[in-house]
Parts: C-alpha cells; sequence; structure tokens
C-alpha cells in the first residue's frame, strides 16, 4: 500500500456544522458564558473572550481546583484561564469534556487567513481521502488533530514525508502508526520523532512527528569550550553508546514521559539494539564520575548527521562537560554537523546558529549517505579528548 497524507483542513466544521455546534453549546452554557462579547487576538489564532459569571453564580463552582485548569491550560496554553475556568464549571469539573469543548471553540474561532497559512499549497504531494475508522475516531475525540497532516507508512513514505517537509509551513504532522521502520524512514528526512497521550478516543498515543521552523546546528569549527568546563573536564570520563537504557532512564526521571512516551522509548530501543534501520542509528552518550553515571543524552545519526532528543544530568557542571566530550567524539568520528534541534541558550553558548528549514534539510541531503558514523564504547577522559586536537 502506497504512503497516504491525508489533509482535512476543516474536517468537522462547515458552516451548518458550526451553527449546529452554536446552537447546542447554547444549551449546554450558562447564558452568562455566552453574552455577547468581542473577538480578541491571541497568538496562534482566535477566540472567544468571555465576561466573567453573574453575581450570584456558585462561588464553589467558579473556583474549580486549580490543578483540573493548570491541566487544561498546558493543553491549550494560548487559551483565557478564566474561560478555561467557566469552561470547567459548565462542565461539572470533567477534565475531558472540557478539553473537547476548548478544542472545538479553538478551531471555529480560528480566522480564515490563519487557516490558510497553514495549508498546504498544491504540490506533487500525494493527497487521499482515506481514512480508516480508527482515524476519524481519534480525529473526532481529538479535534485538534484536524489542524495537521496525518501520515500513514507506506513503500513511498520518504517521497511524501521529503515533499511534505518543503511544502507544509506548519511544524506538526500526526500518525496513529508507531512501527519502527516507519519512524525511521521519518528521522531519516529530518522529522523529530515525538508523542502525545490522548485525552480520550481509540488511541491512547499519538505520534507527532517535527519539522522545526528554524534547526539550531552546531559545526564543530565554531564550538566554543569555556575555560570553566576545560578546567572541570578532568574529572569525568566519556562513552558512547555503553549504557543506553539507563540513559533513557536518566531522561526520563530529569524530565517525566513529557513528549518521551512508551511507544516512542520502544521504537528507539528497538533500533538501537536491531543496530540501525533504514541508514538510522540510536546512540547514547554516558558520562562518568568514578564509575558513577553523572550524564548523558540519546539521539540518533543518520550518515554524518547528528540529532539530539533528551538527556539529563546529576552534578553540576556535568551536563555542560558532556555536551563538550560529545561534540569532541562527534568531531574525531567525522560527523559534517550536530542537529540540536529547538533554538536554546546554552546551545548558542557552545557555538550553535540558527538555519531556516530549507536550509537544514540543504544539509541533511548532503551528508545522510556518508558512510555510518563509528563511535567508541570504551571510556575516554574529557579532557584528554579536548587536548587531542585543538579547539
Amino acid at each position: 500500500m502506497a504512503a497516504v497524507l491525508v489533509w482535512h483542513p476543516d474536517p468537522f466544521w462547515s458552516g451548518t456544522s458550526r451553527l449546529l455546534f452554536f446552537l447546542l453549546l447554547a444549551h449546554l452554557l450558562p447564558t452568562s458564558l455566552l453574552s455577547a462579547t468581542p473577538l480578541v487576538r491571541v497568538s496562534d489564532g482566535w477566540t472567544k473572550a468571555y465576561n466573567g459569571l453573574q453575581p450570584g453564580a456558585n462561588q464553589a463552582e467558579v473556583n474549580m481546583d486549580q490543578r483540573r485548569v493548570n491541566e487544561l491550560r498546558q493543553m491549550f496554553p494560548t487559551f483565557p484561564e478564566t474561560t478555561i475556568t467557566q469552561l470547567l464549571n459548565a462542565h461539572s469539573g470533567q477534565v475531558d469534556q472540557t478539553a473537547l469543548t476548548i478544542a472545538a471553540l479553538s478551531e471555529i474561532f480560528h480566522s480564515e487567513e490563519d487557516i490558510e497559512d497553514s495549508m498546504l499549497l498544491p504540490s506533487e504531494i500525494l493527497y487521499d481521502d482515506r481514512m480508516s475508522e480508527v482515524h476519524k475516531l481519534v480525529l473526532r475525540s481529538n479535534p485538534w488533530l484536524a489542524k495537521f497532516p496525518l501520515l500513514m507508512p507506506g513503500p513511498d513514505i520518504n517521497h511524501v514525508a521529503a515533499n511534505l517537509a518543503l511544502e507544509y509551513e506548519g511544524k506538526y504532522c500526526w500518525s496513529t502508526c508507531f512501527d519502527a521502520d516507519f519512524l525511521a524512514a521519518l528521522m531519516y528526512e529530518g522529522y523529530l520523532p515525538m508523542a502525545e497521550m490522548t485525552r480520550a478516543g481509540p488511541a491512547k498515543f499519538i505520534l507527532l512527528p517535527k519539522m522545526h521552523h528554524q534547526r539550531c546546528i552546531l559545526k564543530f569549527e565554531d564550538l566554543h569550550v569555556r575555560k570553566k568546563v576545560r578546567k572541570r573536564a578532568a574529572r569525568f570520563d566519556i562513552t558512547c553508546d555503553a549504557a543506553f537504557d539507563a540513559v533513557v532512564e536518566g531522561c526520563l526521571r530529569q524530565h517525566g514521559e513529557n513528549w518521551l512516551h512508551p511507544p516512542i522509548i520502544n521504537v528507539l530501543k528497538e533500533i538501537f539494539h536491531r543496530g540501525g534501520i533504514n541508514g538510522v542509528r540510536i546512540h547514547s552518550f554516558e558520562l562518568w564520575e568514578n564509575g558513577t553515571m553523572v550524564a548523558g543524552e540519546m539521539g540518533y545519526s543518520v550518515g554524518g548527521c547528528y540529532t539530539s532528543l533528551s538527556g539529563f544530568y546529576t552534578v553540576d557542571s556535568a551536563g555542560s562537560v558532556q555536551c563538550i566530550g560529545t561534540a569532541k567524539l562527534l568531531q574525531r568520528a567525522g560527523v559534517a554537523f550536530w542537529d540540536l534541534g529547538m533554538t536554546l541558550k546554552y546551545k548558542l553558548d557552545l557555538g550553535a546558529h540558527c538555519v531556516p528549514r530549507q536550509a537544514f534539510l540543504g544539509e541533511i541531503w548532503k551528508t545522510r549517505n556518508k558512510r555510518p558514523i563509528e563511535l567508541p564504547c570504551e571510556p575516554v577522559n574529557v579532557k584528554q579528548l579536548l587536548e587531542s586536537a585543538s579547539v
């Protein structure tokens, strides 16, 4: 079966559907929530600005459990907190039902201009209306996914994913497939594999392949090592691919599951233990002090490019030393550049710089078919590693 990209910018909200939704909303929610109020602009679309509940409303309902409000704010960071509180009140504190309503409202009030900005332009990308019942149920239960293209596995997934990366102006796609070969194909094309837990529906987790608008990359001739890091480097040894499972556990302890949910972990472990799939190899870097792992990171290589996924540290300065040690091991192995993902200050301090998506893809295409990199498992002292070549 051919790989399929399904794009439904507005699958449920035709004019009639919107009218019916408003009639239903007017029936379910208190009149005070639906009083005439202006539309206000937020960072990624139009949302309804509701007036507060009228005097005399039950304060116990208005002062809804802040934990539930915070949970919803994490899901919908641009939605007004007062509106979230009011909708929670209207739904008797049911987070799942409130989330569905907020997602629907966000979609309804999204301006046509914004929708068009994120749509795919006509291209050679395959468009298809075929969707399984599972996909339809997932969309009905999680309408926020309607803004993103759906990717399905197939023999031409590399072609579909590559064209999508060039044509699509958004950052995320989605899929219900967590097959290792499918994810390896997406990583080969420059996508970062991420996952999200759904609130309802037949799929507990959704794959969210991400293609940044800008990517932070490090060319090793630009690497900067601070004196403080040089001074402390002698305390630490670094290895590669020596304790992958332990590095995964360290990342989970420090950051929680976040995007690193069980299906993603299982795929990364499968690719690692298979020794790579279709040019994609999973790696871990471990930093040791007196035989104890004190920092680490995991990522993957595609030819001459290495991409970071996540990392952790347990003692001061260990994270900085691990980054420098990793950079020197990659440089020594002949890696062309280090893909650091999103832009953060510590990455810029290393000497990295941001490049637009097309430039990043160009770098990937130039280097991904190079001979796979070989990294040492034996411990190397980081100070000696730094002294082995000028920085």
